[in-house]
């Protein structure tokens, strides 16, 4: 299982990187940026011919998607660089790509620590909240369709059969790992933790060091510090894979920084090419919002002081009112925002409803330890420190001062979601559904620069003490490892669990709370899982019966919601909740156990033609079972619970533990 982790892994890296950044070095835009930048291009490109080919009703696969783009990208990069008279591996490496190198080994690294190890598995899976189910069965479905448009998206292969209609959904992320599925016949679940190392590990690291270069583009300390504070934040991105799970936020997440780079280089107007520029940037746009739409006002938030900025320094040059426009340009953006939160399309996730959790004072406190992960991980007061010395650092050089604002506001955002509710709380909030989660890990992602720019301020200091030395021919050595030192200083008192900075204060740091709350939570072991090992095993002789196209009726919510994204098997209920106005499922549910009395339950399991019955907490009694969720009425699914061995109109064909499977004989 681990070679095909692995596999699935570097399968992701190449496609994602190497076909899209060949063809846009031979553009000849910073190729820093061109590197960072190629996975949004790629991926939105995936999302574009999964939808073309959806309505020309061709079914994607690696073969219509993967190859054509990559055939399309090396093609026009070896055209591009023939016409200019260029070898054929030009421009592709630079000067500094050592420091990118340094991102993935780093990120990597930190990434196989926290996350990987900690796997039950390559087959792992996340089962502590309610959105896996979806991800699942997404996945799946996609694969074995071949339908993977974003505007139809659907975890139903067999539509005949859906309680969930199909329609709009982010899913950048679902037709990345189900073309890995496609292309490998590995199981979705190996796919989904590999993309997920792929976008942490790499994705997200280099799309800070692109941010990093356009805000600052010689300052090659700056960049060296960004390698290990990339992933320092545990708010940010582990977030993600850790509550929900929000596997598709996590992939817009990591388009955000590589995006922002574009258009701070296309303003800064130091590189040339504009054109090229702003096309990146606005498919970088469109692949964020394929991926997660909150996150492309993420992207404005982290922007938005950038464009007030810009406008007051170009205005100041040519000699108009600075002042006056930088004011206007901030009311229009307010104004814009205000709009954007009362339009139709965000009304509904702009108050969708929290309950507060924490007084202010006790959210302040979160804020300012970054204890943001459940609001009880240990606070990271190395990551304070260096985002307090950023701060400074900025304030210090005046130089991207602007960068003081999206921490700011996030900040504030997150005391206001997790304390109160209210008009005002969907103003700033309401964008990522009020959730003092995501607020927390958007917090933290635009708190990363500055603890960059922290701990690049350390490693100047450091350099300035020892340049007052004589040190004669070994100068250079000294004053490498000057800059070395602080960096690796600040890796070991960030990520290293169980080191003896944690030890001498008889505290676990938050890397290890994060490694702990990743092991509990992607394990089958524990008797409190949605779904167990002996469960995953029943599944299996389940399917070795069913099949994946007979009709299996279930109760999603002990655990067979997972099955037909684990095994392929035809479940009726593919998400928690019972489907509303559905007349059919509502008998099926309340009085599936009275087939062989009530016609009308009979008439509605044969129009669906219904073939099985799946339980898999037989002697579930009310009280224990806590992989049940408070909003679960075992009441509002009797009809499944009430059938056993002796029910008129089924036949027990497999029993292990609590665990059933029933044909329904009643309707032979």
């Amino acid at each position: 299982m681990w070679l095909e982790f692995s596999i699935a892994f570097f399968l992701y890296i190449a496609v994602l990187f190497i076909p899209t950044y060949y063809f846009l070095s031979a553009l000849q835009i910073d190729q820093r940026i061109s590197l960072s930048i190629a996975p949004a291009i790629t991926t939105f490109s995936y999302s574009l011919s999964a939808i073309a080919l959806f309505f020309l009703g061709i079914k994607s696969s690696p073969l219509t998607i993967i190859f054509p783009w990559t055939f399309a990208f090396l093609v026009i990069g070896i055209f591009i660089r023939l016409k200019d008279g260029h070898d054929l591996l030009s421009d592709l490496l630079f000067i500094d790509f050592h420091i990118p190198l340094l991102y993935i080994l780093i990120g990597t690294l930190v990434t196989t620590m926290v996350f990987v190890v900690n796997l039950d598995g390559a087959t792992a899976f996340f089962q502590d909240g309610t959105d896996n189910y979806y991800h699942l069965s997404a996945v799946r479905s996609f694969a074995q369709s071949g339908d993977m448009s974003c505007l139809s998206s659907s975890i139903f292969e067999h539509s005949a059969n859906a309680t969930v209609r199909a329609g709009f959904y982010p899913a950048e992320w679902h037709v990345l790992a189900a073309l890995c599925m496609q292309a490998l016949n590995i199981e979705p679940t190996i796919c989904i933790n590999a993309l997920n190392t792929a976008l942490i590990s790499v994705v997200f690291p280099l799309g800070l060091y692109s941010f990093l270069v356009s805000i600052d583009s010689t300052n090659r300390s700056l960049h060296f510090a960004g390698s290990v504070t990339a992933l320092s934040v545990c708010a940010c991105p582990w977030e993600f894979i850790i509550w929900g799970p929000l596997y598709a936020n996590l992939l817009g997440l990591a388009f955000i920084l590589s995006t922002s780079s574009c258009f701070i280089a296309l303003l800064d107007g130091k590189c040339g090419k504009r054109v090229i520029l702003a096309a990146l940037f606005i498919i970088g746009c469109f692949a964020i919002t394929l991926a997660q739409p909150n996150c492309i006002m993420t992207t404005g938030v982290i922007l938005a002081p950038f464009v007030v900025h810009s406008i007051y320094k170009i205005s100041k040059e040519r000699g108009l009112p600075s002042a006056s426009l930088a004011c206007a340009s901030s009311i229009a953006i307010l104004l814009f925002w205000i709009v954007c939160r009362n339009s139709p399309v965000f009304a509904g996730v702009a108050n969708f409803n929290w309950d507060p959790i924490l007084d202010v004072e006790n959210a302040m406190r979160c804020v300012l330890e970054l204890k943001l992960i459940y609001n009880n991980n240990p606070a990271q007061w190395i990551v304070i420190v260096c985002a307090l010395l950023g701060i400074i650092r900025l304030i210090s050089i005046r130089k991207n001062r602007w960068l003081l604002f999206s921490p700011l506001y996030f900040a504030i955002s997150y005391i206001i979601c997790i304390s109160s509710s209210g008009l005002l709380r969907t103003y700033l909030s309401g964008f990522w559904y009020n959730d003092f989660y995501r607020i927390a890990c958007m917090y933290g992602l635009s708190l990363i620069p500055l603890v960059s720019y922290g701990l690049e301020s350390v490693t100047s200091l450091v350099k300035y003490a020892f340049s007052k030395i004589e040190m004669g021919a070994r100068a250079i050595r000294i004053t490498t490892l000057a800059q070395v030192v602080p960096v690796a200083l600040f890796g070991i008192l960030c990520f290293g669990q169980n080191s003896p900075a944690n030890l001498l204060n008889k505290n676990a740091g938050c890397f290890d709370f994060l490694a702990s709350t990743i092991k509990y939570q992607y394990t089958l072991k524990s008797p409190t899982a949605s779904l167990t090992s002996d469960d995953s095993e029943f599944l299996k002789k389940v399917e070795a019966i069913t099949g994946t196209r007979d009709l299996v009726i279930n109760d999603p919510n002990d655990g067979s919601v997972y099955a037909y994204g684990l095994s392929s098997i035809n479940t009726y209920y593919r998400w928690f909740f019972s489907p509303k106005n559905n007349a059919i499922s509502d008998l099926i549910r309340t009085k599936l156990a009275d087939i062989s009395f009530d016609n009308q339950v009979k008439d509605a399991a044969r129009s669906i033609d219904a073939k099985y019955v799946l339980v898999l907490d037989y002697d579930f009694n009310g009280t224990s079972g806590t992989k049940y969720f408070d909003f679960y009425e075992r009441d509002g699914w009797r009809g499944i619970h009430n059938i056993s061995e002796n029910t008129p109109g089924f036949k027990l064909l497999l029993a292990d533990g609590g665990r059933r499977l029933y044909r329904i004989t009643a309707l032979d």
